[in-house]
Parts: structure tokens; C-alpha cells; sequence
């Protein structure tokens, strides 16, 4: 990260984030109102940028792709709370003989620990 004047260059933050939170943070920096009617997912992570504080999110979701629409998991293709993160439909563009999981819907979810497995290689076992 660099913001010249208020975030040096090469800081580095471990903060639970994603991409649909851009818009709120740049609203928030803006001191410009959110648009009506209409709902953010995003979090407002000037705090995070500024003073490494740590994420507003408990949990991220990641929406669906068209292939998770098809198979009608309800838009929602996984969620990541803390370490571990639950897949509900999965579609891989890796060779089939790469993948840990196959692609579809999955009931009960695939979970992973991303602290121990930062690449989603071997899904816990839950049986």
C-alpha cells in the first residue's frame, strides 16, 4: 500500500477485505453521501489504511459466478469467517486432476483452514 502523505509505501496489512469494499471506503473519503436506494456490501476501511486497524468484516462472502447461478446456490458461491472459509458451489479453470474438490454445489460445504492451507488444497473432514 502507498498513500504519499498518510500511508507509507510497501505498508502491509493482514485486514479481512475485499474489492466491493472500494466504493464505500472512496464515499467515505470523499465525505460524499452513499447513493439512495441503494445497499453496500462494502466496509468503510479508511482505519484499516490509516492505523492498521483491524477489518470491519466478521465474515466475507464471494457472490456467485454464472456457473454458481445455473446450479442455483442463491448467488452465494462461499463465505470466509476468520481462518476458515466454506465453499458452497465451486468451479475451477485448473485440470481436473489439480483440483482438491470437484466442481458443483456442495451440501454439506467444503471447508477449508486458511491458516494452515493459504491455497484450499485439503479440505478439512468433518465425518
Amino acid at each position: 500500500m502507498r498513500w504519499k502523505g498518510t500511508v507509507p509505501a510497501g505498508r502491509i496489512s493482514s485486514a479481512l477485505v475485499a474489492t466491493y469494499d472500494i466504493f464505500a471506503t472512496i464515499i467515505a473519503l470523499a465525505k460524499a453521501p452513499a447513493p439512495e436506494n441503494v445497499v453496500l456490501d462494502g466496509k468503510d476501511l479508511t482505519q484499516v489504511l490509516i492505523s492498521d486497524a483491524p477489518s470491519p468484516h466478521r465474515c466475507l462472502m464471494f457472490y456467485h459466478s454464472p456457473q454458481s447461478n445455473e446450479a442455483n446456490t442463491s448467488g452465494v458461491a462461499a463465505v470466509r469467517c476468520g481462518d476458515y472459509k466454506a465453499h458452497f458451489f465451486t468451479h475451477s479453470t485448473e485440470p481436473e486432476s489439480k483440483r482438491p474438490v470437484p466442481d458443483g454445489v456442495h451440501d454439506p460445504p467444503i471447508i477449508f483452514n486458511l491458516a494452515s492451507d493459504i491455497g484450499e488444497s485439503k479440505p478439512l473432514d468433518l465425518t
